[in-house]
């Protein structure tokens, strides 16, 4: 069975594939449950270094916080940056073994930064024809995205699989971007958070389930949750 070379890169994702907020935390779970399975040959995260980042942030200036960070990270060229600092940390040891890729999304390309001399696999929670589709999606932001979307199509055929969290997103590839139907694979999600203890049910009592993290809540909203919540598995 090949090894697994795990490759993360930018805010986007995440720069470090160990943190435990990568990719909200789900690369983290993954790429520590590949560790546990012995499949995980290394894994390594990316950045565009100084200057050629402040480069890419000077091209995609906007007064507009979110929109100045919609733009920079619709950019192309940041793409390719990022696909060249793959390439940079790959080893000649990675091409000896019998070791595959995988990225975590769209916005770069390890099958071009490993020039296909190993196959390459990616994985997705989206992709840009959904956030193109989105009523929250800047509309400003439409000819970027186009150029994103373009660039996201190349990076799909390159390549052997695309693994992703749900149907819809499988039809998405396959309908948006014409990935052959075969070559995308739904595995669906996994758990981004630690494991909780199993406790025994109470169905007389109205209580709900909620799993998820990574996203901001103040002191009083998460003293009033766990007053009226409680952690079932």
């Amino acid at each position: 069975m090949k090894k697994i070379i795990g490759i993360v890169g930018s805010g986007m994702v995440g720069r470090d594939p160990f943190h435990p907020q990568c990719w909200s935390r789900s690369g983290y779970n993954l790429f520590q449950t590949l560790i546990k399975e012995n499949l995980l040959h290394r894994a390594f995260g990316v950045e565009v270094p100084w200057p050629l980042r402040a480069f890419y942030l000077g091209k995609n200036f906007h007064f507009r916080k979110d929109r100045w960070r919609q733009k920079l990270y619709l950019d192309p060229g940041y793409y390719s940056a990022l696909t060249k600092e793959i390439k940079k940390s790959l080893f000649p040891s990675d091409f000896e073994k019998d070791c595959a890729l995988l990225q975590i999304g769209g916005h770069y390309n390890a099958a071009e930064a490993a020039e296909h001399r190993i196959e390459a696999f990616s994985y997705h929670d989206g992709n840009i024809s959904g956030m193109m589709k989105s009523p929250y999606f800047d509309q400003t932001c439409m000819a970027e995205a186009r150029k994103a979307f373009e660039y996201e199509k190349r990076v799909y055929k390159a390549m052997r699989k695309i693994f992703v969290m749900a149907e819809y997103w499988r039809q998405s590839f396959i309908n948006d971007f014409e990935v052959d139907e075969k070559k995308v694979v739904n595995v669906r999600y996994g758990v981004n958070i630690e494991t909780p203890t199993r406790i025994q049910k109470d169905y007389e009592k109205q209580e709900v389930v909620f799993i998820g993290s990574d996203f901001l809540r103040s002191e009083e909203h998460t003293s009033e949750l766990q007053s009226r919540l409680h952690l079932v598995c």
